[in-house]
């Protein structure tokens, strides 16, 4: 799926699926889009904020989400994923998860048992309410 917005002279974008080949590039724009906002420094501690392990924990949650969501990426003439949007699709909350839901659910959770195993914590504040407090 690859639908182009209507070009302007100013502009000039294409919103597509992301590729597996264009991950490192949404997670720079992710991460540079992210780095000043206050909810960031809520969860993570600036001192202790390892780029190596939220590369990989993005990483992790980008190709969960090219199986099981959907991942769209804004190009521009100057840059690759140039935007980028992580949806997930909604549905009745009566319907139970699929076989193929669940599981995928617990390969992310492996996934990211593994990464914490490997980098650490990386800076993330597991103890929020402690921060509301301050």
């Amino acid at each position: 799926m690859s639908t182009t917005l209507i070009p302007t002279p100013q502009m000039s974008i294409e919103i597509a699926l992301i590729t597996p080949e264009e991950i490192p590039y949404a997670i720079a724009t992710i991460q540079s889009a992210f780095a000043s906002d206050p909810f960031n420094f809520f969860i993570y501690d600036p001192t202790k904020l390892s780029i190596t392990r939220n590369t990989a924990s993005l990483g992790i949650r980008l190709r969960w989400g090219i199986a099981n969501g959907h991942v769209l990426v804004a190009h521009t003439p100057d840059r690759r994923c140039a935007g980028v949007a992580m949806w997930v699709p909604p549905k009745p909350l009566h319907e139970r998860q699929t076989w193929w839901e669940w599981g995928q659910t617990w390969w992310l959770w492996i996934q990211q048992v593994g990464m914490n195993v490997w980098h650490g914590r990386g800076g993330l504040r597991v103890d929020v309410r402690s921060n509301l407090m301050k």
